[in-house]
């Protein structure tokens, strides 16, 4: 998973289904979870050091994303 396939959900959701909030929780391989979450940490301000977590969260707009590590 990249960010150009959170961008591809986020148009899904805004187009196709109309409700107040939508949360996702999205099980992702050690490698590819922590991939993301360093792209997701470049694309912010940087303001604090990179920490890898075993579960972050991403929010835009009504979605919020809980990416954890699969099990």
């Amino acid at each position: 998973m990249d960010i150009e396939s959170i961008k591809k959900i986020i148009d899904f959701f805004e187009k196709e289904i109309d409700t107040e909030e939508i949360s996702l929780t999205v099980p992702l391989l050690t490698l590819v979870h922590r991939n993301l979450q360093k792209q997701i940490w470049e694309l912010g301000g940087k303001e604090s050091p990179m920490e890898y977590s075993d579960e972050f969260n991403l929010n835009v707009d009504k979605i919020t994303f809980t990416f954890v590590i699969k099990k």
